[in-house]
């Protein structure tokens, strides 16, 4: 096959590395192709979608239109941020990774925003990176949109003063378990899941169970979605299995809080399914 020859073009080692210093979420996404360690744990948006808590199929959701709406408005600024919080298990982390991945393209970047994400979960952080890792980006001048989830509003508010630097091109998206008694102008509330949600995602999980045991694991989750997947999938294929109701509590109830001793004294039957 014959090639013109202004179809042809060469880059060296320079030209490629300005490349990637201007876009950090390619630098990114190379490293994960090529199984480097990626620089503080984060994640490219095609990563975060691979993460065993998102193996579900996506379910469509009445709720997804309105974070959407939100991250058009505030996370294609650059220097702006946004801030997504919810009650533990109401799916926050996944409507944030779908509203992301539709959101369509950046202006700034003139890429899907999607590609310029750089996800990370607070707690797989090591103590101390994260904020010099969003200052450096932030000084860089370079363009990404960085995804925080599990983060604790003392981060947020660190991060949010980072991306607001002079010349910062960086977009900040934090997501939390904490719902504040009172909510600022980029904070988004996550409510409760319909219940046609639950149900279309305990078919996935549990559809082999009896119809009376999915219908007690839909109402048992009803409005958590999340309830279902974790619940859902340890059930046997004919038998829903009672949970553990220390692990339920850990995981919906403390959350990402201290530990409360008091939470020991819960009776176990108040968890039983019904």
């Amino acid at each position: 096959m014959s090639v013109p020859p202004e179809r042809v073009s060469f880059r060296d080692a320079d030209m490629v590395a300005q490349w990637v210093n201007a876009h950090p979420s390619v630098a990114l996404w190379l490293q994960e192709e090529i199984g480097l360690p990626c620089v503080g744990r984060f994640a490219s948006w095609s990563h975060w979608r691979g993460r065993s808590e998102h193996a579900v199929p996506w379910v469509e959701d009445s709720r997804l239109p309105e974070l959407r709406s939100a991250i058009r408005e505030r996370v294609t600024r650059p220097g702006s941020w946004l801030r997504v919080v919810g009650l533990s298990g109401v799916g926050k982390s996944r409507l944030g990774l779908e509203a992301l991945g539709g959101a369509g393209n950046d202006p700034a970047a003139k890429r899907p925003l999607r590609d310029l994400v750089m996800y990370a979960v607070q707690s797989e952080v090591p103590d101390g990176k994260l904020p010099g890792i969003v200052g450096q980006l932030a000084d860089s001048g370079a363009r990404a949109v960085v995804v925080v989830d599990d983060c604790d509003p003392e981060t947020h508010d660190a991060l949010v003063s980072l991306v607001r630097r002079a010349g910062s091109r960086v977009s900040l998206l934090t997501i939390d378990d904490e719902v504040p008694s009172e909510f600022a102008t980029a904070t988004v509330r996550i409510g409760e899941a319909a219940a046609s949600v639950v149900e279309a995602i305990v078919e996935h999980v549990a559809g082999t169970l009896p119809p009376l045991d999915r219908h007690r694991l839909a109402r048992m989750s009803a409005g958590f979605p999340e309830i279902a997947v974790q619940i859902g999938g340890e059930a046997g294929p004919t038998r829903l299995v009672d949970p553990r109701p220390d692990r339920l509590i850990d995981r919906f109830v403390v959350g990402t809080a201290p530990s409360r001793p008091w939470i020991k004294s819960v009776p176990q039957g108040l968890w039983k399914m019904s």
